[in-house]
């Protein structure tokens, strides 16, 4: 008994610390559970204070859901081992810089939902290389440091969203070499630097989601050029400027004066003049300052050599921003080598042919000067010709001192094929200010499969503004108060096959306007008013197979309007004020797989024997809840034989003849909740051999013919609920033999 005994309680021990690890018993935190993988779990346990310590072989420790106030600066000391940690939902509102020094081989950290400030400085994260996650959002961090998270190369995933971060600078992401994440929504940023993104080279997943931005810039992201998806939501973004997702830009605003058009990166062009015989480069009038940036990236080098065969003419080799990693500096490396002697037109340093392999470092001169502000050291054993200046006013310049500038600011992507960002997959922008799309707004985005605009306060779409979107899926131009566009708006979207265009202003639809739009298959209108369509208003739409144009204020459908619609599937019309007299035995033609159609809520008075005599074969599922029937002809149904589903609750029907629904020899259900029957005569089902369920609740029945349900052999359910019977016939359900 004693030995059993003294099992017992050893089980009992390796039941609360989870196995023998640590060596110590009493080094495994109190009210914690010590594990085996030697993981540590304090998750929820009312814990006030950080513990005191913990054993040194510690792989991870979860703290998450406590109340701990405060980390010290030796709450991690000799805890090397330690590769996760999770300090999320507590209340930590002091993180010394240095307590995650020892801690180098750490690779999650959670630090969300805390009270942490702004006292992050360039050593808290300092020597974390293998860190791949980190959340610090619903905190309190109203700025960041630059080079917080320089030495976060590995870092995947960066969590800052919920915080009140005004003003990142183009430092503040600079080391993140790797990261793939970025989620930063609900923050203050209002506006964005044009560097700020700059170095996040490897980012797929980008969430600037309210933050208040007002407005964005072509190169804003054109660091990031392998972004997948890029959230822009719920901010206050006024424009889309052309070429706002395409680098370098093709326009170049002056002031005063017209925008002028400059040459891609991928082309600094060189060319041969005819008249002289020459090498020049294309001038671009240009009135700006250029700024030799300041800046640190990781290390990188770009370049591009162009030569152009022409006599006396040499070789002109560009050699673009050659930057390193742990200087606060960038170069921009631009070297002209020629035959000739220098000209006073030229906005960069020239040598001789002699000094091959030359470089200038960060050259920039004026254009309206012969002379350079630099010093110069020529060393002729070596050909390194060093000149330095740093801020530069040009009036006519080259381009090859111009974009050599714009390009230095851009050397993290390694490839020129991607200065348009054809990795964009997904783009939000729904719930901004954006009054007007450019026809060059969504320039490069070659590959976007989804598009969110809604909520966006656009009455007109213009010709041509999706016409770079040739790969799109799906577009949401929903709630933007829209009142015109065109086919030609459409222009582009050979590959659209879901559009959202519900709570708009479309009082009409022209016809033709939906043409361009070859592989549409769902078609979302409803909710906008709508009071007429033209007869060809969905041409074009041959594979369309949903169309909703419900809570409209429809009163009639001209006939053939959906005669192109031949692969069409469900038709939506619920809610609006059809009634017989607005459609004929022609307003169907063409449905040929229609096999939903929804009237509910409309004004139809009486189900003539035309009304769905034509153009529905194969429909199945027939919705004419909530109107205002008091008669069906007998032939109502003739044109609609394969109907299983026929719902006709809620309506003034007062009498069902015998056979009423005989030629529905396929029915399996059928409504006829809340109308005013009083009877129901003999035969009244008739032919209706396949029928599952009947529902007859709220009504006013008194009486039920003994043959009422005859031919119901397969009935399943019938409900006669709230109706005036008093008496049934006997065997008046003989035949239902199924029945429950």
């Amino acid at each position: 008994m004693t030995s059993s005994l003294a099992i017992l309680l050893v089980l009992s021990r390796l039941l609360t610390t989870g196995s023998a690890w640590p060596d110590v018993a009493s080094d495994c935190p109190t009210r914690c559970n010590c594990l085996s993988d030697k993981s540590i779990n304090c998750r929820a346990k009312k814990l006030t204070s950080f513990p005191a310590s913990m054993p040194a072989d510690t792989v991870e420790a979860d703290f998450f859901g406590n109340v701990i106030p405060s980390l010290s600066s030796t709450s991690l000391s000799n805890m090397a081992a330690l590769t996760e940690i999770n300090l999320g939902n507590n209340t930590i509102a002091t993180f010394p810089d240095d307590v995650l020094s020892d801690v180098t081989n750490l690779e999650s950290l959670e630090l969300g939902n805390n009270l942490i400030g702004s006292q992050f400085t360039v050593a808290t994260f300092q020597g974390l290389t293998k860190m791949t996650y980190l959340s610090l959002h619903n905190n309190t961090i109203t700025s960041l440091p630059d080079k917080v998270f320089l030495d976060l190369g590995a870092l995947e995933v960066l969590q800052l969203y919920r915080n009140s971060i005004t003003s990142p600078t183009e430092d503040t992401f600079l080391g993140l070499s790797s990261l793939k994440e970025l989620h930063l929504r609900y923050n203050l940023f209002r506006g964005l630097q044009d560097d700020l993104f700059l170095d996040l080279g490897s980012l797929e997943y980008l969430d600037l989601r309210n933050n208040g931005i007002t407005d964005i810039k072509c190169g804003t992201f054109f660091g990031p050029y392998r972004l997948r998806e890029l959230y822009l939501g719920s901010n206050s973004i006024k424009e889309l400027e052309p070429d706002v997702f395409h680098y370098p830009c093709d326009w170049v605003s002056t002031t005063p004066g017209p925008t002028t058009s400059l040459p891609t990166a991928g082309s600094l062009a060189t060319t041969a003049n005819p008249a002289t015989s020459q090498t020049t480069q294309a001038q671009i009038p240009v009135t700006s300052t250029i700024s030799t940036p300041s800046k640190t990236t990781s290390a990188s080098t770009s370049t591009r050599t162009e030569t152009t065969a022409s006599t006396g003419v040499g070789t002109s080799t560009s050699n673009v921003a050659t930057t390193t990693q742990g200087t606060d500096t960038r170069t921009s490396n631009v070297t002209t080598t020629t035959a000739g002697t220098a000209t006073g037109s030229s906005n960069v340093t020239t040598t001789t042919a002699g000094t091959d392999n030359s470089t200038s470092n960060a050259t920039a001169t004026s254009a309206t000067s012969n002379t350079s502000n630099s010093s110069t050291n020529t060393d002729t054993s070596t050909g390194t010709s060093n000149v330095t200046t740093t801020t530069t006013r040009v009036t006519t310049a080259t381009p090859t001192s111009f974009l050599s500038t714009l390009i230095a600011a851009v050397t993290t992507t390694p490839q020129p094929q991607q200065y348009t960002m054809t990795y964009l997959e997904k783009l939000y922008i729904n719930d901004n200010g954006i009054t007007e799309l450019n026809p060059q707004s969504f320039r490069g985005l070659d590959n976007l499969d989804f598009l969110h605009m809604g909520s966006n306060p656009i009455s007109t779409l213009h010709s041509d503004v999706f016409q770079y979107l040739t790969n799109l899926n799906t577009l949401y131009i929903n709630s933007l108060g829209l009142v015109n566009f065109t086919a030609d708006s459409f222009n582009g979207l050979t590959s659209l096959t879901y559009l959202y265009m519900q709570g708009n202003k479309l009082t009409h639809l022209d016809g033709g306007n939906f043409v361009r739009l070859v592989s549409l298959q769902r078609l979302w209108l409803h909710s906008n008013g709508m009071e007429s369509i033209d007869p060809d208003a969905f041409d074009g739409l041959t594979r369309l197979q949903y169309l909703y144009l419900s809570s409209n204020q429809l009163t009639a459908l001209p006939d053939y309007s959906f005669q192109d619609l031949a692969n069409l599937r469900s038709l939506s019309l619920e809610n609006n004020r059809l009634t017989e007299w607005g459609m004929s035995n022609e307003t169907w033609n063409g449905l040929d797989k229609l096999d939903s159609l929804n009237l509910k809520n409309n004004r139809f008075v009486c189900l003539n024997d035309s009304m769905f005599c034509c153009g529905m074969p194969v429909l199945r599922h027939l919705y004419l809840q909530n109107n205002r029937i008091s008669c069906m002809e007998a032939d109502a149904f003739e044109g609609v034989t394969k109907v299983r589903n026929l719902w006709l609750d809620n309506n003034d029907i007062s009498q069902l003849s015998e056979g009423q629904f005989e030629d529905l020899e396929l029915l399996h259900k059928l409504g006829l909740r809340n109308n005013e029957l009083t009877e129901l005569v003999n035969n009244t089902f008739q032919n209706l051999l396949t029928l599952d369920y009947l529902y007859l609740e709220n009504n006013d029945i008194a009486t039920i013919d003994t043959g009422a349900f005859n031919d119901l052999t397969d009935l399943d359910r019938l409900n006669l609920q709230n109706n005036d019977l008093a008496v049934l016939p006997s065997n008046v359900f003989s035949v239902c033999r199924t029945m429950t």
